[in-house]
């Protein structure tokens, strides 16, 4: 069998194949109080697609150039270690507040673009709050792949318990740098 041939028998490649979910499926599939939005970003102007059980809300956004200097700016202040309430705050201004109602308790992420590289649990409210203190976050690469993976059966827990521990007697002499053990040994 080629790669090619392979790749289109394996299991998983079922879900490429698949024909994008629809709004009435997707919501059937959501709980009560559980969001899901789809961000389209665009340089004329972006878009949250809001899906809820009860229906659909488009909500227009700022333009993608603007959004990805937010987006830019908050993962450059949480890589260096820098403050960053006031960016985390402004995304939260931007891209949340506009699609969260009172009324919903978990939130499904669909980035778009710069969007997949924010971690959405550290952005805060205008209280500097975490949105993890007010909302369920999940994320998802596509409203389909969310759909095909809710649905796809649950698979059983482990039969024993196991507690996995991994060991590298790697030492600073060979690396240079100090043993992630920090001095256990």
């Amino acid at each position: 069998i080629s790669p090619a041939e392979y790749a289109k028998q394996r299991k998983e490649m079922g879900l490429v194949r698949k024909r994008p979910v629809s709004v009435a499926e997707l919501q059937l599939q959501l709980r009560p109080r559980e969001s899901l939005v789809e961000y389209v970003l665009e340089e004329k102007g972006s878009y949250a697609i809001e899906i809820s059980r009860t229906g659909l809300k488009i909500h227009n956004l700022p333009p993608r150039s603007q959004i990805s200097g937010l987006a830019r700016s908050f993962v450059t202040a949480i890589r260096s270690g820098t403050e960053t309430k006031s960016s985390g705050e402004e995304l939260y201004k931007q891209l949340v507040r506009p699609v969260v109602g009172p009324n919903v308790s978990s939130l499904i992420v669909v980035p778009d673009g710069p969007l997949q590289l924010v971690p959405f649990s550290a952005v805060m409210n205008e209280g500097g709050k975490y949105l993890t203190s007010q909302l369920t976050l999940s994320a998802a690469p596509s409203a389909t792949i969310y759909y095909a993976l809710s649905r796809a059966p649950k698979a059983e827990g482990a039969r024993r318990p196991f507690l996995g521990v991994a060991f590298s007697p790697v030492t600073e002499i060979t690396t240079g740098v100090q043993s992630a053990t920090r001095g256990i040994s």
